[in-house]
């Protein structure tokens, strides 16, 4: 009788080992199926063609030299957009200007738009930590666009 209750416990033993060891493998063949499904969402397709070309690595390498490049000239960059009740402030590349987007009305007093343009100023200069020449920013009203 012992050794048939014994018998049991070790089959029993037995069978948890194999299934604990089935379910691993199906965790990680699922997880290799996703792994591989993310890799797949590097290709795209053109067309209607059913052949699939890999995004062009240069592309993506050039990209992270171009933001080390744009970090390393300005390493304030990644402190933009500023955005504030009145005011949103952007760094536009192609001009190497700030450009501060108003959100009070143009129709605004001229004290008005003055002051919240000297707030986005200070606000740049905060974040550039030096003085802000005239000409290293401009601005618009958002309700004119």
């Amino acid at each position: 009788m012992k050794n048939k209750k014994t018998l049991f416990y070790v089959l029993l033993i037995l069978l948890l080992i194999i299934f604990f060891i089935g379910l691993f493998l199906i965790v990680r063949y699922n997880r290799s199926k996703r792994l591989e499904k993310d890799r797949e969402s590097i290709f795209v397709e053109e067309g209607d063609s059913t052949e699939t070309e890999v995004c062009c690595v240069d592309d993506m390498l050039r990209g992270v030299r171009l933001q080390e490049e744009i970090e390393g000239k300005y390493p304030w960059y990644s402190e933009f957009p500023i955005e504030r009740d009145e005011y949103v402030v952007v760094w536009v590349s192609e001009r190497e200007q700030f450009r501060i987007d108003l959100k009070i009305p143009s129709s605004s007093g001229v004290d008005m738009r003055n002051d919240v343009v000297g707030k986005a100023v200070r606000s740049i200069e905060k974040v550039i930590k030096e003085k802000l020449a005239r000409d290293k920013y401009y601005f618009r009203f958002l309700d004119q666009q």
